[in-house]
């Protein structure tokens, strides 16, 4: 009797650790599906969002409106604050922003050269203006996140043709405000000057 009593007591406990061990890799499981949805939402808006203002930048357009979230509205501000962006206005109802982009205003330059010893004369329209960035480019993206560290990025930083956004422990950091903090994280995007 002690032996059988022994045995479905041993039952028992392995059928306890299997059910509590099942709970927890299903708890795994939907946490790393729901981290994993919610980054695919973010990077989704992230995305559609870079597209857009690529798009109104090439077409010179002077605003565009668009639906945001925290991480778009943190990413704005810091648009803003390097001059990226001019400005935001909000609608509080629907959640979206109208964003204003620089659009200088156009210089037409006229010049007269001559052609070799030809002596003929052209008139060339020279556009001064000047657009804040040429693209805007996401370099994380859903099936391949890429992080980088410190290191690599004082080995690697050209400041001349871009500039990276990073997200770190600290928040969302321009490159150079990465490196003074000594923050590595996951490489976000990258603005071609």
């Amino acid at each position: 009797m002690c032996a059988v009593g022994e045995v479905s007591r041993i039952v028992k406990t392995f059928k306890n650790f299997k059910n509590v061990f099942k709970n927890k890799c299903k708890q795994r499981f939907y946490s790393g599906f729901a981290e994993a949805k919610q980054l695919n939402i973010m990077t989704s808006k992230l995305s559609f969002f870079i597209s857009r203002l690529n798009e109104a930048s090439r077409r010179k357009k002077s605003f565009i409106i668009i639906n945001t979230n925290k991480e778009i509205d943190k990413l704005l501000n810091m648009l803003i604050s390097r001059g990226f962006v001019q400005s935001v206005n909000a609608n509080k109802n629907n959640h979206s922003v109208k964003v204003y982009l620089k659009v200088s205003k156009k210089e037409h330059i006229m010049r007269t050269d001559t052609i070799g010893n030809l002596g003929a004369f052209f008139n060339m329209k020279l556009d001064s203006t000047k657009k804040p960035f040429r693209r805007i480019r996401v370099i994380s993206k859903i099936s391949r996140q890429q992080y980088c560290s410190v290191s690599t990025l004082k080995k690697t930083y050209n400041k001349q043709f871009s500039t990276l956004i990073l997200s770190t422990t600290k928040g969302l950091l321009y490159i150079d405000e990465s490196i003074k903090l000594r923050q590595g994280g996951q490489l976000l995007i990258e603005i071609l000057l």
